[in-house]
């Protein structure tokens, strides 16, 4: 088993996938530990024309998120692991 500070969920969608009106949707949730956990939703994501790229917006965000408010707190992003 991986041991791990945070866990990272991430999903997204594209209403007409693939098409030229295409336009993704993305959240991620964010689980510490300790069970803390929280929401985050992306919303509609114009320029994304499939679930796969949505998705992928939706994890980086998550991971710059994360990144944050790690440093907001003082601390590394380096001593932490996803």
């Amino acid at each position: 088993m991986f041991d791990h500070l945070y866990r990272i969920w991430a999903d997204g969608g594209a209403l007409q996938n693939g098409t030229q009106q295409a336009h993704g949707y993305a959240s991620y949730l964010l689980e510490s530990r300790t069970g803390k956990r929280q929401i985050v939703r992306l919303g509609d994501l114009p320029g994304v024309p499939t679930n796969t790229q949505a998705e992928y917006v939706a994890l980086i965000s998550a991971l710059v998120d994360l990144r944050g408010r790690i440093e907001r707190a003082g601390k590394s992003p380096r001593s932490y692991s996803v």
